[in-house]
């Protein structure tokens, strides 16, 4: 009941702030846009800007450096994948949609260390003047200040179709793909050696449900990612964590618990570069009430089209990865 309440005040404190304003974002400055750091307990992520009424399906993603973020919202007619950026005197660029590849869609940039490639899971014809191909793809392209170039199909495509979310310091890409036995995704960890990838290899890792999105974080010491099947978790989506061993296996995932995770869904993790915080999406909501609330009915309008309403695919939480070294 506590988490409930807790969950109903921070809604009616978005209503008498109000959500982000249009020209909010000429304001924001400082690092992860200048919003209150979370501790323990999950915050929504700058609501009104990045939390919106919108189905937010991508947590931020921070670049290597802190400068950038990319987040991303379903929604027609296609994906929006949002971009912006902080400039020398720490101040936030508005949000613009992020096209590395003129009006193609793809999803954020996953950045290599230590290079000016970034790997990105998109739609992009394979040849030049082919078509373009019904599933996304994983591509290579190198940075110069705003261009992206010298597109490659990268290596660690799977033939079954591959996605990249997360490389560590060291170079490590860390994968999925669909399942051997057809039932969910794998995960696979390439090493980066001498400008080339090595063979993705599969993670030994114990999934008993339907595993997706694993994030590895700067330093590579631990992985988290969502989970969903029966008699995982709360019987939701929930997020885990797995710690590699010295013998190159991984410690059986082990539920985030609460206040990470709820009777909701939770997923798609992010780590900051810094390894400080731990930005997901979650579809929590306040509790549906037999009784009125005591607001007005413009107060109710505003709570429903601002996020944390739980009518959409979710919102971007963030909290400290304390939570995660708790369970080491």
């Amino acid at each position: 009941m506590r988490r409930r309440t807790t969950m109903l005040l921070g809604v009616c404190v978005l209503i008498a702030a109000g959500c982000i304003d249009d020209d909010a974002s000429t304001t924001l400055r400082g690092p992860y846009l200048g919003q209150p750091r979370p501790g323990p307990e999950p915050r929504l992520f700058a609501p009104g800007l990045l939390s919106t009424s919108l189905h937010d399906d991508c947590p931020a993603v921070f670049s290597p450096d802190g400068r950038e973020v990319f987040f991303r919202k379903w929604a027609v007619p296609h994906d929006i994948v949002g971009h912006m950026r902080m400039d020398d005197d720490g101040a936030w660029s508005e949000p613009a949609l992020f096209r590395p590849d003129g009006d193609r869609v793809f999803l954020h940039p996953v950045f290599v260390p230590g290079t000016d490639l970034a790997l990105m899971s998109g739609f992009r014809p394979r040849r030049s003047g082919g078509e373009v191909p019904d599933c996304r793809g994983i591509w290579q392209a190198r940075r110069d200040a705003e261009l992206w170039t010298d597109w490659t199909w990268s290596e660690l495509n799977f033939a079954s179709g591959a996605g990249i979310w997360s490389i560590d310091a060291r170079g490590t890409a860390y994968l999925q793909a669909p399942a051997a036995d057809g039932r969910g995704s794998d995960f696979y960890a390439a090493r980066r050696v001498a400008d080339r990838w090595e063979d993705p290899v599969r993670l030994d890792i114990e999934l008993k449900g339907v595993g997706r999105k694993p994030c590895i974080s700067p330093a590579g010491d631990y992985l988290v990612f969502n989970m969903r099947g029966e008699g995982v978790g709360h019987d939701h989506a929930d997020l885990y964590v797995s710690f590699p061993r010295p013998d190159g296996t991984w410690t059986t995932p082990r539920n985030l618990g609460e206040p990470v995770n709820g009777p909701y869904d939770e997923k798609f993790a992010a780590i900051s570069p810094d390894g400080a915080y731990l930005f997901y999406v979650s579809t929590r909501a306040p509790e549906r009430r037999r009784t009125y609330l005591p607001a007005t009915y413009a107060e109710l309008m505003a709570m429903n089209e601002g996020p944390g309403n739980g009518l959409g695919r979710g919102d971007v939480y963030w909290v400290s990865t304390e939570v995660v070294e708790r369970l080491r």
